[in-house]
């Protein structure tokens, strides 16, 4: 846990892509190098944006952050662009964790850590 009361950990997808994981009370974030619906690791062309090696198509941020429904995450058969590893906290006694998945970063904008 650092000075903000971030823990911090690494895991995967059931692919085997790297995934980087913060938590707090509040919220639990996942991040990872976006994957193509083609499958294909994107590459980052420029800051926040990223495009597909293989088919061309082109990601920015805000296309790949967004909220996880817990329910229906853990019970989907998720595609290499949508698997975020498995959350750690789920079991939310009062319903009040936010959980979320982006982009490499998207943890610094949302706790504001800059």
């Amino acid at each position: 846990m650092d000075k903000y009361g971030i823990e911090h950990w690494i895991t995967t997808d059931q692919y085997g892509n790297e995934v980087e994981c913060f938590a707090n009370k509040f919220a639990e974030v996942h991040t990872k190098r976006p994957i193509c619906v083609c499958g294909e690791p994107m590459v980052e062309t420029r800051e926040l944006e990223w495009d597909c090696p293989k088919c061309g198509a082109h990601l920015e941020a805000e296309d790949v952050s967004r909220s996880i429904n817990p329910d229906d995450y853990m019970t989907c058969n998720l595609e290499p662009d949508e698997d975020y590893g498995e959350y750690k906290y789920m079991e939310d006694d009062d319903g009040s964790r936010a959980f979320l998945a982006g982009a490499p970063g998207y943890e610094i904008d949302f706790f504001h850590l800059i």
